[in-house]
């Protein structure tokens, strides 16, 4: 049981980090695009 729970934890947390990981890469390639659109227009 106690090796389930830590099972548990152990899948919560790495889901928890790709979702993470996945949400930073697309904000941070957003930000690129905006930065990208500011150099085009000044």
């Amino acid at each position: 049981m106690n090796a389930y729970i830590m099972l548990c934890g152990f899948v919560q947390f790495l889901s928890e980090l790709t979702w993470n990981l996945l949400l930073n890469r697309r904000s941070i390639l957003n930000l690129r695009k905006i930065d990208e659109l500011n150099i085009l227009e000044n």
